[in-house]
């Protein structure tokens, strides 16, 4: 089950970095929160990302895991430009 829930963490988190990879050059991941819906064995699972708001420094993204159109992991994070860090 934990190997579940790690693979999921992965697959999420690859998706949100592409995604804030598509806002601004060189993301970096500031805060995440992961919500657990169902245990199921995510292996070709989808993951499905929408921009909630963003602009040049900074990005609110949230992603859900779909297993056969069930959602089974949600989550939301927020990614800063690195320029934007100094």
């Amino acid at each position: 089950m934990a190997d579940n829930d790690i693979l999921s963490f992965e697959m999420i988190l690859t998706a949100l970095r592409e995604e804030a990879a598509d806002c601004f050059t060189d993301p970096v991941l500031v805060t995440i929160d992961f919500s657990k819906i169902a245990d199921v064995d995510p292996k070709g699972g989808e993951a499905k990302v929408q921009r909630l708001k963003s602009s040049r420094r900074v990005a609110f993204l949230k992603a859900e895991l779909y297993q056969e159109d069930a959602l089974i992991f949600s989550a939301k994070a927020v990614f800063k430009a690195r320029a934007g860090l100094e």
